[in-house]
Parts: structure tokens; C-alpha cells; sequence
């Protein structure tokens, strides 16, 4: 269980024994505020071609960061005055993608997955 900042381990054994371990740094920790995670909306998840995002009006958010799951930093979004983007799906790789927002409130994330059509 990861309960704050610090250098994590996780190791894993298949059925025969063999064995792959990996270490990941944890510098800080993001909760998402349930209010605000009303007000950012993701769909379709999973995405085939397309994911719309949608901002309530209330929200003001100048730019979202789009994380693959090995934390690398795939695309920085300016959002400007816009209250829905269509993010074009087809050039990423099937699997789970993280959004990550900064408000006044705090950071926050949500997590979208990318499905290929025909699965």
C-alpha cells in the first residue's frame, strides 16, 4: 500500500517461479476531490477514435497534461476559454492514458482507456 512520498517495490512471480522486481519513486501524492471530478467529463471511455472532454462552465483549467501508465509525459493540451475538446485517439496504443489537471483546489487526475476497434 502506498501511503506517501517515498521508494516503493513491486515484485512479481508467475506460476513457474520466475521472478521480475521494479522500484518506482513516489514524490507526492494527488487525491481527486470528488467535485471536481464531476466537473471534467471523459467519454467514451474507452476511446476507439476520439475522446471528448468536457469542461463544466465553472471550471477554469488554461491546460491538461495526457500521461501514458509509465508516467511519461505524452502531450501538454491548451485548453483556453473551450468547454469541450476532441482529442483524436487513433496514433495512441491501446491501453490506459491519465489526464492530469491543475486548479485553484489542487491537482487532479482521470484515467481514460484507448480500445482499438474490432476488439
Amino acid at each position: 500500500m502506498i501511503n506517501g512520498p517515498g521508494q516503493y517495490w513491486v515484485e512479481i512471480r508467475d506460476s513457474i517461479g520466475c521472478m521480475a522486481r521494479d522500484s518506482i519513486m513516489i514524490t507526492g501524492c494527488v487525491g481527486l476531490n470528488e467535485t471536481l471530478g464531476n466537473m471534467l467529463q471523459l467519454f467514451p471511455n474507452p476511446a476507439v477514435d476520439e475522446l471528448i472532454i468536457r469542461f463544466q462552465p465553472s471550471l477554469s483549467l488554461p491546460e491538461l497534461a495526457l500521461y501514458d501508465m509509465m508516467g511519461r509525459l505524452l502531450r501538454k493540451i491548451n485548453t483556453g476559454e473551450q468547454k469541450e475538446i476532441r482529442l483524436d485517439t487513433r496514433q495512441f496504443p491501446e491501453g490506459a492514458y491519465i489526464l492530469r489537471g491543475t486548479v485553484e483546489e489542487g491537482v487532479f487526475s482521470k484515467m481514460f482507456m484507448v480500445a482499438k476497434s474490432g476488439m
